[in-house]
């Protein structure tokens, strides 16, 4: 672990916490998870999904406004930025790592320390981050050889997945698994009928881009196992998810983690340990984003 690496500043994560916990609660959809909380080891490889090596005058980070109807995450990167200690002195790969930890808390998962102390990358690409995350339609070798270059386990893969226990997708990423189409069909695991019959009211072949469903309908706005019970009972939405259970080399970790939250939860706090300690930028290799959505 990089001397760089250090346990969390108090302060900052306090101011991280107290506005996550006053962010407004989802109405209508939760927020995604999973590319939260992959984005922070991302970004400090120099992925950004929003920026693409645009180049700005030293200025303040922006904030985002708190006590407004935005992401919890996103009040909590504002009130880190906010915080005198803090200002312009935590990577926003940090504060974006302590925010997503919140969310997970709050929304009744486990809350786990976050080492602090990276730097953020000094290159910007989107191109990086489409290559950088799980596709919906993986099947587990793609799984596994993503993670793996990352040093992360199939286990770690699996505990991570179960992020999704929080979120929606949109129409476009499991159309696939509903309907059949005119050409080549990719592998898709098999989907409860019941639960294929209520996705496609969902989802009908004209559907429109903003439709989205709940990646776990049964508990959509908790962080729990529920995420390996729905795989169980073939009502994974993502056939990147639901595969997860149709191979046999990983339905005894599902199977496990369906059985015992606890056993996910901690596997879980091991995978983001491990995550975060993923391509840690020191000295002359990482920098200080005075803006988050583009390199300085």
């Amino acid at each position: 672990m990089p001397a760089s690496v250090r346990t969390s500043s108090p302060s900052c994560a306090a101011s991280s916490r107290s506005a996550c916990s006053r962010a407004s609660p989802p109405r209508r959809h939760p927020p995604p998870l999973l590319p939260r909380l992959l984005r922070p080891g991302l970004r400090r490889v120099g992925a950004d999904r929003q920026s693409e090596r645009r180049r700005r005058g030293p200025q303040r980070r922006r904030p985002v406004a708190v006590g407004g109807r935005h992401r919890p995450d996103q009040q909590g990167e504002a009130a880190v930025d906010g915080d005198p200690q803090c200002t312009n002195r935590v990577s926003c790969a940090d504060i974006l790592a302590m925010a997503a930890r919140d969310v997970v808390s709050l929304v009744g998962g486990p809350f786990y320390p976050v080492e602090l102390g990276r730097l953020d990358g000094k290159v910007s690409t989107r191109a990086i981050v489409k290559y950088s995350l799980p596709g919906p339609t993986f099947n587990l070798d793609q799984l596994n050889s993503l993670f793996a270059a990352n040093g992360l386990t199939q286990t770690d893969m699996i505990a991570l997945s179960g992020a999704h226990t929080i979120g929606v997708s949109h129409c476009d990423k499991f159309i696939r698994r509903l309907y059949q189409f005119r050409g080549p069909q990719e592998f898709t695991p098999r989907m409860n009928l019941q639960f294929l019959r209520q996705m496609r009211q969902v989802c009908p072949l004209k559907y429109s881009p903003s439709t989205v469903a709940m990646l776990d309908a049964s508990t959509p706005f908790k962080f729990d196992n529920a995420f390996y019970q729905n795989l169980q009972q073939l009502e994974g939405l993502l056939a990147s998810d639901q595969i997860l259970f149709a191979d046999r080399r990983s339905r005894g970790t599902v199977n496990w983690f369906a059985s015992n939250q606890t056993a996910f939860f901690d596997a879980f706090v091991s995978a983001m340990t491990k995550l975060g300690r993923v391509g840690v930028k020191t000295g002359g290799d990482g920098e200080l984003r005075r803006v988050c959505t583009t390199v300085n």
